[in-house]
């Protein structure tokens, strides 16, 4: 049974990432809104660069948190005319991450089943002890401190390298003006930074008032992105432990019928 039909669902990812949202909605016969509210950009970190060039074959580890990551760290390698230390092991932050570095030949991927964001991963990452590891961290530059802080006081040594950062997007205000000025059903997020980016674009009190005027529901993606919400005064009817559409449609599919 499709529950989602007719209803009208806002998508904020960017159109990058928001294909297989798109795909699923459209086969559930619901309306996507796309209106991506960030988008992302290589940063050159160059106070950083000397120090990792001359390291890069003396890591023990790499940590990636997302496939973004992967990439722009990709861009950054070729900046510098290096090429992936495909033996290098690297800790990642879900399958989306894992398949980009096989892409590039990294060999050895570590992951855990459990670990669907950065402190959980490194709760992971410290069980196999980190004492005097050296770890290659390319990062956002908006990276949250907190799974960093506990490296370190494992005795990690830890080289945080930005290779990106998210930024609000230029094209979002018209589309979400637009938006405001009729009714939705579902607003998915999928990062913290998607909400940040959406209630500036527009405008808190507005986004607010809109939300509460329509009962619109909400759909996020792990605690860090629900937690950033609830700072709103939103507490999400959906909240993936995955950053997987199809486990958030599934859900959305699921709180619509306990509604009908």
């Amino acid at each position: 049974m499709n529950t989602l039909a007719g209803k009208k669902i806002l998508v904020t990812r960017p159109r990058a990432q928001a294909g297989k949202m798109i795909d699923l909605l459209t086969a559930e016969r619901a309306t996507a809104v796309v209106i991506p509210v960030i988008a992302t950009l290589e940063v050159n970190d160059e106070a950083m660069a000397s120090r990792v060039v001359g390291r890069w074959l003396g890591y023990d580890y790499a940590m990636f948190t997302s496939a973004n990551a992967v990439h722009y760290f990709d861009l950054w390698l070729k900046g510098q005319n290096l090429p992936w230390n495909e033996a290098l092991p690297a800790w990642v932050v879900g399958e989306k991450t894992g398949r980009a570095l096989t892409s590039k030949n990294v060999r050895r991927i570590l992951s855990a089943s459990d670990a669907h964001s950065a402190e959980e991963l490194v709760v992971s990452m410290i069980t196999g002890g980190m004492r005097g590891k050296k770890i290659l961290f390319p990062k956002a530059r908006q990276t949250r401190t907190e799974p960093l802080e506990k490296l370190l006081k494992c005795g990690a040594e830890v080289d945080e390298l930005v290779v990106y950062e998210t930024v609000k997007s230029r094209d979002a205000a018209a589309g979400l003006r637009k938006a405001l000025r009729s009714s939705m059903d579902w607003i998915t997020f999928f990062s913290p930074s998607a909400v940040k980016a959406f209630f500036s674009i527009a405008e808190t009190p507005r986004a607010l008032s809109w939300i509460k005027r329509y009962d619109i529901k909400i759909a996020c993606v792990g605690k860090v992105t629900s937690s950033e919400l609830k700072r709103k005064g939103l507490v999400p009817l959906v909240e993936c432990k995955t950053p997987s559409a199809e486990e958030m449609i599934q859900w959305m599919n699921h709180w619509e019928g306990k509604m009908t």
